[in-house]
């Protein structure tokens, strides 16, 4: 949910956005189609593009490169202690979708600072939207 909303924000301040994911390019493109998001996608990093997938940093510095910026520039938005600690690995920003209270397992990861909110309508106010 809101996922929409943001990407058409993000892309009317003319920030790229990209997808990064463990899932294959057929599921992401099919899930991206069926969701309207496909053609404000400037760049997808799936399983098929990397040998190591997250939580290596791998796909996260596939995706900078791609968008030619630094990972320091980049704010990788996921909902996984996988997502984060491949944020942590590749240096980028973070902030963690859920719903429910931080696992301790994503507790002992708190030399890496992150954001936490529980929907991607709080994004927004990350991306001035």
């Amino acid at each position: 949910d809101g996922a929409l909303s943001l990407s058409r924000c993000v892309k009317s301040k003319g920030i790229k956005v990209a997808v990064c994911t463990n899932n294959s390019s057929y599921t992401a493109i099919s899930i991206l189609r069926e969701l309207n998001l496909l053609d404000l996608i400037d760049v997808i990093v799936t399983r098929d593009d990397v040998e190591r997938l997250k939580p290596y940093p791998d796909p996260l510095l596939l995706v900078c490169s791609k968008l030619k910026i630094s990972p320091n520039e980049a704010l990788f938005i996921g909902d996984s202690l996988v997502d984060l600690l491949a944020a942590k690995a590749a240096g980028t920003k973070f902030i963690l979708i859920s719903r429910s209270p931080i696992p301790q397992t994503m507790e002992a990861n708190k030399d890496f600072v992150f954001e936490k909110v529980s929907s991607l309508d709080e994004v927004k106010k990350f991306v001035g939207c």
